[in-house]
């Protein structure tokens, strides 16, 4: 009689005698090709099939359909194959004539897949066993940018929880990246206050974290009014202390949000909100006194290439820190005014600083002399309402630095 065999069944076992009687099992190719049970159809010409095993006894196929949806099905050794071809979740679709998913099993009872998307971005989604499918597809950190019509992402799973891609970039090397144990992205964040009544100062401070991070940006408001100007996007993993100052009384907010991983799922965003409330002092309280500036003095040496600026003066609140609640000193590019880091000193008790700031001006603007100018001023960080930054600055001293 032929060969039959029931669709789903596992591969065919032979079993041989030996001369002695002992009977040794081995495996063979099944005698030929069968179809899949199900009515999904696709396009022999244009797409293909991604195939993994998430455990011993099971099969997992990848295919997009004609409608740009992925459609799997799947085979074990209890059931056999499923009785037909079903879509994924989510919206996402893909390109089933150029576009190609690369499956891949990071462990047992989970599913990972990968495709080049419209946005020419790695797009992925997830499979395991305790939760099932992930709602939708999301893509994956980073910049790079591939070509979804020609490029395919080769993947693979080196040992369990640890995910390596691979590309043909458009310089022609071959481009990687990986995922893998990391501590999960955190947010710490916190916002402290001078006092509870106007003038005071606002200190937001947010921390850096070693989890992946897309985005950290925050935000200031005045009683539910977004306050424009104050606020920053900030690059991944980098820490922020900024001090606001804050003359008229309300209630003010900081919102403080940050995008990325804290686990193996898609981006996902954390917020922390703060609330200050500024009281008008009571009228009892003394007048505020007239506002005196402090005044510094800067002794220059050296070049463009190496700067050594010796910045003394008076005038400062008594006893401040070293530090981002000490007395901030404002190094500027008198030829290009934009916000450069601030060098921070503590005062005595005299109220007088004495601060060495070194370090090259490669960077600055020069004049057709090829000579930059450098702009110095400090502030303690008391309120002036008058000033457009809001704070008290000193005298600013102007220095000519020659290459």
């Amino acid at each position: 009689m032929p060969d039959r065999r029931i669709i789903g069944e596992p591969p065919v076992r032979k079993l041989a005698i030996h001369s002695e009687g002992a009977i040794v099992e081995f495996m063979t190719w099944n005698p030929d090709w069968f179809p899949l049970p199900g009515q999904a159809v696709f396009d022999r010409g244009n797409q293909q099939i991604a195939a993994v095993s998430r455990a011993p006894g099971n099969l997992d196929l990848f295919v997009i359909g004609f409608d740009n949806r992925v459609w799997t099905t799947f085979w074990n050794q209890q059931t056999g194959w499923n009785r037909d071809w079903f879509p994924l979740p989510g919206q996402a679709v893909f390109d089933h004539v150029n576009q190609q998913i690369a499956a891949v099993s990071r462990a047992p009872g989970n599913l990972d897949l990968f495709v080049i998307g419209f946005d020419n971005h790695i797009w992925t989604t997830f499979w395991n066993q305790q939760t099932g499918w992930n709602r939708d597809w999301f893509p994956l950190p980073g910049q790079a940018v591939f070509d979804r019509e020609n490029q395919q992402i080769a993947a693979v799973s080196r040992t369990p929880g640890n995910l390596d891609l691979f590309v043909i970039g458009f310089d022609n090397h071959i481009w990687s990246t990986f995922w893998g144990s990391r501590a999960p992205m955190t947010l710490e964040a916190r916002v402290d206050q001078t006092s509870a009544t106007v003038p005071l100062q606002i200190g937001v401070h947010i921390g850096a974290t070693d989890g992946i991070v897309m985005e950290t940006s925050w935000h200031a408001s005045k009683n539910g009014a977004l306050l424009p100007g104050i606020g920053d996007t900030l690059p991944a993993g980098v820490a922020l202390d900024r001090i606001l100052a804050v003359n008229e009384p309300g209630t003010y907010g900081v919102t403080v949000s940050r995008t990325g991983l804290v686990g193996p799922g898609g981006p996902q965003t954390l917020t922390r909100q703060f609330t200050i409330d500024a009281r008008r002092p009571p009228d009892h309280e003394p007048p505020v006194p007239v506002l005196v500036p402090p005044k510094i003095e800067v002794d220059f040496n050296g070049s463009i290439a190496q700067a050594r600026f010796h910045v003394t003066g008076g005038g400062f609140r008594p006893n401040l820190p070293d530090g981002p609640h000490g007395v901030s000193i404002r190094v500027v590019d008198a030829n290009d005014p934009r916000d450069r880091p601030r060098e921070f000193t503590r005062s005595s008790a005299a109220g007088t600083i004495d601060r060495v700031i070194e370090g090259t001006l490669a960077d600055f603007k020069v004049d057709a002399l090829g000579v930059a100018t450098v702009a110095i001023s400090a502030t303690d960080g008391r309120p002036d309402k008058d000033d457009s930054t809001g704070f008290l600055w000193s005298n600013t001293v102007r220095t000519k630095v020659r290459p």
